[in-house]
Parts: structure tokens; C-alpha cells; sequence
């Protein structure tokens, strides 16, 4: 900073006038200051401008606002809810006569041939007092009086007796195999058997490949796992007859 006695003080400098920007207003102030302003109703003091005066010859008479009632009529109970009508006095029911039962007596003799309550027969099966009901503790003899005792169960019987059907079907079969021999398959027409497959094969796999790509309905997931079963069951015929050169085959 310069100090005032300096000699460039005296030449004369442009002083910059800084302008203020105009003042903020917003546009919403009269529609605030309309909606800060007291409500005011009209014609709430002094009343409409014109009244219609009500005529003198229609003044409000004595009850006539009230409601208009129906006449009165007698009351009569339907015959459907009519109650019975109050018994007299000398209506009344004739009394029991006394009973002279001795209740006493009576229990005395009931007690007196009332049958005694038999205990099931128990054993003790330790010194220390152990109770259980003799039937179930195997000391009685009961399962010789059954009519089956001693005698071999039915379904033994029927075991053993399957048993010996099945014997006899095995020999049987075994004495068939024994006398009938396997014949061996021509080269010719495991061959034609071969390609036979293969071709069913190829067909299966083509209908495989023109499945579409998204399987949504229950038909078409079916014929997917239908075609994959088949596709398997082939492709190991095929395996079986490329690995034996030699096969032969049973005739019935």
C-alpha cells in the first residue's frame, strides 16, 4: 500500500463503480399474500340483497310438524303364539303318595348278595415283593390246550409245498436246455441284422433332432424321454452284436 504523501496519489485514477444486482422477487408473492389475507364470506352480517318475505296467510299452525300417527286399533295375540291359559286354582295336580320303600333295608340286602370281585391270580417273581399277573409270567400251562398245539403251521406247509413245485419246474427246465442245442448265426444274417439297427438308429436320432429347443408341454417331454429310451436300448443291441463276432441262438 501506498501511503497518502506519495506523488502518484496526485494522478487522477478510474474508479469502478460495482453495480448490485437486481433484487430477488418471487413470482408467487401476491398469491401468497392473497393467500395469507383473512377469508372473507360475503353477505354473512347483513344477509342476501333480496329475501323473499313469507305470506300471512301461511303462518305455522299448532302441531302441525308433528308426525302424523295411525289410528288405533285392538291388539290380538295369533292363535300360532298363543300361550295356554293360567291353571286354576283348583286345577291343581293330585300329590304322590308316600313312599314306604326302606332304603336302608334294601341297601343292607343288596350288599349282603352282591357277588365278591376275584382278583386275577399274581406271582411274585423276587424276594423284595415283585408282582405280575400269573397268566403272563409263562407259569401256567395255556398253550397246551390249543387246538393247534403240536401240530406244523399251515403256512410251513404251504412254504414246503412251494418249494417242491419249484424244484420240479428248475429240473424240468434243465432237462429242456439239456436236449435242445443252440444253433449259430450266420455271418449274413448278423449283418443284416446290424444294419437293420443302425438304420432304425438314424431314424430315431433325426425325430431326436428336430425336437425343439424349449420342451414346455407334458406330450413333448414324453416323446423326449421315449426317444431317449430307444436311442439307448439300440445303441446297445449295436454294441452287443459289434463285440461278438459269433452268436448263437435258442429256438423254441
Amino acid at each position: 500500500m501506498l501511503s497518502e504523501e506519495s506523488i502518484y496519489n496526485l494522478v487522477p485514477q478510474n474508479i469502478e463503480k460495482h453495480h448490485k444486482p437486481p433484487r430477488y422477487i418471487s413470482q408467487f408473492k401476491n398469491k401468497l399474500w392473497l393467500d395469507q389475507q383473512p377469508r372473507k364470506i360475503k353477505m354473512k352480517t347483513m344477509g342476501p340483497v333480496k329475501v323473499v318475505i313469507p305470506s300471512p296467510k301461511t303462518y305455522l299452525r299448532k302441531h302441525s310438524q308433528e308426525p302424523q300417527l295411525p289410528e288405533k286399533k285392538s291388539f290380538q295375540y295369533p292363535d300360532s303364539h298363543r300361550l295356554p291359559p293360567i291353571p286354576q286354582r283348583k286345577d291343581c295336580p293330585a300329590l304322590l303318595k308316600h313312599d314306604t320303600k326302606n332304603f336302608i333295608k334294601q341297601n343292607v340286602m343288596r350288599a349282603i348278595s352282591a357277588k365278591t370281585t376275584q382278583l386275577p391270580p399274581i406271582a411274585a417273581d423276587t424276594v423284595h415283593g415283585n408282582l405280575q399277573l400269573l397268566e403272563h409270567s409263562g407259569l401256567l400251562p395255556k398253550f397246551l390246550k390249543k387246538k393247534e398245539y403240536g401240530k406244523v403251521p399251515s403256512y410251513i406247509v404251504q412254504k414246503k409245498a412251494q418249494i417242491s413245485r419249484e424244484k420240479e419246474a428248475h429240473l424240468l427246465m434243465a432237462k429242456d436246455r439239456s436236449q435242445k442245442h443252440p444253433e449259430q448265426l450266420s455271418s449274413e444274417d448278423r449283418d443284416h441284422m446290424l444294419k437293420g439297427l443302425k438304420q432304425n438308429r438314424d431314424k430315431l436320432y433325426q425325430q431326436f433332432i428336430l425336437l425343439p429347443l424349449v420342451i414346455d408341454t407334458v406330450s413333448q417331454r414324453n416323446h423326449k424321454t421315449t426317444l431317449e429310451q430307444e436311442l439307448s436300448r439300440l445303441e446297445r443291441d449295436i454294441m452287443l452284436i459289434e463285440r461278438n463276432p459269433v452268436i448263437y441262438i435258442k429256438r423254441d
